[in-house]
């Protein structure tokens, strides 16, 4: 399912005039390509009036941005509401995010929330929102934030296999993407899920991870299993890896450091 957004203004009492930008950073994928680390690039529109339609909103953000438009085809957009006091006075808009470029996790669209009048490029050329309860306001939020997935979202399964009980040890993983191979801290060989997605999206060359673990690290449960799924090379596209590391631990019984089987694979 794509990211999905909501950009929603309601006033108190009907509104007469008014007009608001969107503001969207995403990932500038040419730029990345050529710096080995990710870039963001702005999205801004020009002024949308208040009535906009679903079409008018959605042209906004591809074809008639003022700056870095996302490109035709890159969002879908419907529209809810009637502007009656059932729905707050105002419009409901649901930004569905489908393109290339989009998708995969997205940052937040931003805007002048007050709805003062303020455009995308910080001037006064928007006009304020007109009503007698003087209330208007703007708000956006993420429907399914950092869940967005695709059929095509690579995966990658790392796998960590052992015979005897584990009392400590720590891995890398090694991201080859833009043009770069970067490697991780080291990652307790138990570490959370939070802990993996940290790691990675620490990494320069990497924005935002899905991590999936399973097993309890007990002997019974042959392991930890830890499964990455990676939003990122989702939507940027571009050729990537992941590097196979060497576990070393130390097990129950004190025996010296060892090296134990450690495995990860790609899927998509």
């Amino acid at each position: 399912r794509p990211e999905v957004q909501v950009v929603k203004w309601s006033a108190g009492s009907p509104v007469t005039a008014g007009s608001f930008f969107l503001k969207l950073s995403y990932v500038d994928r040419i730029n990345s390509d050529i710096s080995g680390s990710i870039v963001y690039k702005e999205m801004k529109t020009q002024c949308i009036n208040f009535d906009a339609t679903a079409d008018e909103v959605k042209r906004a953000m591809e074809t008639d941005a003022i700056l870095n438009g996302v490109g035709a085809n890159s969002v879908r957009v419907t529209r809810s509401g009637n502007r009656s006091f059932s729905s707050d006075h105002g419009y409901s808009y649901k930004i569905y995010f489908v393109g290339g470029d989009v998708r995969g996790n997205v940052l937040e669209l931003t805007s002048d929330l007050a709805l003062t009048g303020v455009d995308s490029t910080g001037g006064t050329s928007c006009t304020a929102f007109v009503s007698s309860t003087n209330d208007a306001s703007l708000e956006i939020w993420t429907e399914n934030d950092s869940r967005a997935l695709g059929t095509d979202t690579p995966r990658a399964e790392v796998v960590v296999d052992a015979n005897i009980a584990i009392v400590g040890g720590e891995f890398q993983l090694s991201v080859t993407h833009y043009g770069q191979q970067l490697t991780t801290e080291c990652i307790p060989w138990g570490g959370t899920a939070e802990e993996v997605k940290s790691a990675l999206e620490n990494l320069i060359n990497v924005d935002s991870v899905r991590v999936f673990r399973a097993g309890d690290g007990v002997l019974s449960d042959n392991g930890a299993h830890i499964l990455i799924d990676d939003y990122f090379f989702q939507h940027t596209g571009g050729s990537y890896s992941w590097q196979q590391a060497t576990l070393l631990a130390i097990s129950s019984n004190s025996l010296p450091k060892l090296s134990l089987p450690f495995s990860i694979k790609l899927s998509r």
